[in-house]
């Protein structure tokens, strides 16, 4: 019995290790492609026409913002002339910082800290298309976001504003 046993498992044993062979004769091999010299400068062209075709729609939107601009310049002119005032606008584009700045600096008066319960009540009511309650919540975002880049009157007024809400979190 135990050698019936031995014998099978011996040849089970052969059957499991010749099955595990490795042979070369059935491995597949992946070839990389091989481009001709014309498929290459076809496939170079393509990339450089989709490179030139995306700057130009670029220069397209570029070009058609600054027609739009200068209509925009001659129509109010044209009103201007015609109404006898002389528009105010703002620039189209930012002031050269290069330059050094003659100009004595413009004072902001100083606004008022407004409460938790102000800004809460402006969100609410700018949900339903109160647009000064709007401005208001949008001169606040401005506010913090110029007291990040050292305005020392922001910074004061988002602290401020800032502990309102933590003591009006505890006087509820």
């Amino acid at each position: 019995m135990k050698k019936t046993i031995l014998i099978l498992t011996a040849a089970a044993a052969t059957l499991y290790f010749s099955a595990c062979k490795n042979s070369d004769d059935n491995q597949d091999v992946i070839e990389t492609p091989v481009y001709t010299q014309e498929q290459l400068d076809s496939i170079n062209a393509a990339k450089e026409d989709s490179i030139n075709a995306a700057n130009a729609m670029m220069n397209d939107s570029l070009l058609n913002k600054m027609a739009q601009d200068s209509i925009a310049a001659a129509e109010a002119a044209k009103t201007a002339a015609a109404t006898g005032k002389v528009p105010v606008s703002k620039p189209k584009t930012k002031p050269n910082t290069n330059q050094s700045n003659t100009n004595t600096p413009v004072v902001k008066p100083k606004q008022e800290v407004r409460t938790q319960e102000q800004i809460n009540a402006d969100k609410k009511a700018a949900k339903f298309g109160d647009k000064n309650a709007q401005d208001r919540l949008n001169q606040d975002a401005d506010d913090k976001k110029s007291s990040k880049f050292g305005n020392k009157d922001a910074k004061d007024k988002v602290q401020q504003t800032s502990d309102d809400k933590k003591s009006s979190k505890f006087n509820k």
